[in-house]
């Protein structure tokens, strides 16, 4: 506090010599004279500019007891109160020195998963210590998953695929009304059709000899339902395409008719065949006997 008065004495000094009649009104004033208007406008500013000089001192003398402690005099953190402040650093995560009352940001973590967000955290270094803990030093998404195709492969995040419910319809019918598309979003396949083609089944054929045969299918027929014993069943194999049936044979079957010298008739009380054949019946050869024959 001498120092404030000592301040305060050097300012009156120094105003009595700046400041003409100051010295003059002083005198005047110890006598009980009475002040002018004049003279008490400057009695304010001179009450301001000590206050000012009061203010000033005070900050001199804070400043050299924050010099003593190895600090530094500046404001603190509610932005009105100065004080000493350290000037120990901090060390960042990644080894960087902050400066005191300094500030980085930090993250939770380096990278997340795609469609999330980073998660920022600002740390201040204060008298040696750095607030906060996050110690990544960057933060990015990460790259949205493929997704696997039911029947083998994948798409890209973003890309659609044209799936079906069935991968064959009936005949006449179409495939559109059995289709879905289906996108991938990180990983996840929109839909549920496992199909990825559909055709529509060709119109079976009808058979001559009844019931139907399917599209690229084949089957024998022939010329003749029954042939005889000495001839041989002529055959062809016709394929159903599309609705039309190739060749012309009609027949589903043939068989042979039975060899009449093949074995002879046996008598019964009469001659018969030995076993009944449509058709034949026992017949006399001369000295060849009875042999069954149409």
């Amino acid at each position: 506090m001498r120092l404030v008065a000592r301040l305060v004495a050097v300012t009156t000094i120094a105003l009595a010599a700046a400041v003409p009649g100051y010295a003059q009104q002083a005198t005047v004033d110890a006598f009980g004279s009475r002040r002018s208007v004049a003279m008490q406008g400057l009695a304010s500013q001179v009450a301001i500019l000590k206050a000012k000089v009061v203010s000033a001192t005070m900050r001199l003398m804070k400043i050299k007891e924050c010099h003593a402690k190895g600090t530094f005099f500046r404001t603190l953190d509610d932005g009105v109160t100065e004080g000493c402040r350290s000037i120990v650093p901090c060390i960042a995560p990644d080894g960087s020195t902050i400066p005191p009352d300094g500030s980085i940001t930090t993250y939770q973590s380096s990278v997340v998963p795609y469609g999330s967000s980073c998660v920022a955290q600002d740390r201040i270094c204060n008298n040696g210590n750095l607030s906060g803990s996050y110690t990544a030093m960057s933060c990015f998404t990460g790259t949205p998953a493929a997704c696997a195709l039911p029947w083998g492969g994948s798409i890209a995040h973003g890309q659609s695929v044209t799936a079906y419910q069935s991968n064959l319809v009936s005949p006449g019918g179409s495939c559109a009304p059995y289709a879905q598309t289906r996108t991938c979003n990180n990983g996840m396949l929109s839909g549920s059709y496992q199909y990825s083609a559909c055709s529509v089944q060709p119109t079976a054929c009808s058979l001559p000899w009844g019931g139907s045969l399917n599209n690229s299918q084949s089957v024998t027929a022939y010329a003749a339902q029954l042939v005889e014993w000495d001839s041989s069943c002529a055959a062809e194999s016709r394929t159903c395409s599309g609705g039309a049936l190739s060749g012309s044979y009609v027949y589903g079957s043939c068989s042979q008719k039975v060899d009449p010298y093949s074995y002879g008739c046996q008598w019964w009380g009469f001659w018969l065949c030995p076993q009944p054949v449509p058709g034949y019946s026992c017949h006399v050869y001369g000295q060849a006997g009875y042999w069954c024959d149409p």
